[in-house]
């Protein structure tokens, strides 16, 4: 029983630790799309104020 347990312990934190990389990939990813968009904006204006 307590090797039972012991087992799916290991398992939820392996499906936990999934999970957390998955949210910091998207993370990284909004990171780099909100980059974008604001070097786009700052290169519009730059280009707007020439």
């Amino acid at each position: 029983m307590h090797n039972q347990n012991h087992h799916l312990g290991l398992k939820q934190k392996k499906e936990m630790v999934k999970q957390t990389s998955k949210s910091n990939c998207w993370h990284e990813m909004f990171g780099y799309i909100n980059h974008a968009r604001h070097s786009i904006i700052i290169t519009y204006i730059a280009g707007w104020i020439k």
